[in-house]
């Protein structure tokens, strides 16, 4: 159900993700918040195809500033150095939502055999311009192999995705035995939703309710913290 921003709260809006609640409460915000399980949700979100349209033209910072490319090129291997700390063999990867491509740059540098989907046009620039295995695409219009991954990377985008369980469980039977997903998503409470409000998020998480939904999924969980990343993040590094 799709609500006006700030409309008035209605009592059953569909299920949540994380629990399959159907009651939430009003934040007064696009966002309305599980009674159960606290899990954030906007239900004022784009459908795909509008989300498609108000992508295609979005630019990243770090595709005309090389001093961004180079910051967001470091992150990247800061994620490699976790995921190798358990996948030291190197094998195939897949970064959900991949911006324009950088982690796929520093991985693939690194032996790995690494591909993504994007929809905005810095995938359809970095693509083209360095020949990078970037499908433009939503992730949940992709078919995979079950058992065809070693690891999955979701870096600030499973809080943009219109169904995180359904993609989550993709990326779980994509994974091979011991494969891994490395997540970062925001960490959101009440005193920091209307602070970092972000209309084009799908769903913001708690510690408890992300945790929640991957050991559902199947995931065992590896790590998982708070993150100074000037926004008041999480990672969580999971095993299948």
């Amino acid at each position: 159900m799709i609500l006006p921003y700030g409309s008035i709260w209605r009592e059953t809006m569909g299920k949540c993700f994380v629990c399959e609640n159907e009651t939430f409460e009003n934040t007064g915000t696009c966002f309305s918040q599980c009674t159960k399980c606290k899990l954030y949700i906007n239900w004022d979100y784009l459908p795909k195809e509008e989300l498609r349209n108000h992508l295609k033209d979005f630019v990243l910072s770090s595709q005309h500033n090389q001093e961004s490319y180079n910051g967001r090129a470091a992150e990247a291997q800061e994620q490699l150095d976790v995921i190798e700390s358990v996948l030291p063999h190197k094998g195939k990867l897949f970064d959900v939502a991949c911006g324009h491509g950088a982690f796929i740059v520093e991985a693939l540098k690194r032996g790995w055999e690494a591909y993504g989907n994007e929809l905005s046009v810095a995938a359809s620039y970095w693509s083209d311009h360095y020949n990078l295995p970037i499908q433009t695409t939503f992730f949940d219009e992709l078919d995979f192999d079950d058992e065809s991954y070693d690891a999955v990377v979701m870096w600030n985008s499973l809080e943009h995705l219109h169904n995180p369980k359904e993609d989550l469980i993709k990326s779980y039977n994509m994974l091979k035995k011991g494969g891994v997903i490395f997540i970062r998503v925001p960490e959101r409470n009440a005193e920091n939703l209307n602070k970092y409000l972000e209309p084009f998020h799908r769903v913001e998480f708690n510690k408890i309710n992300l945790r929640k939904i991957l050991e559902d999924t199947g995931f065992t969980v590896l790590t998982h913290e708070s993150v100074d990343d000037g926004f008041e993040a999480q990672d969580i590094l999971c095993q299948k």
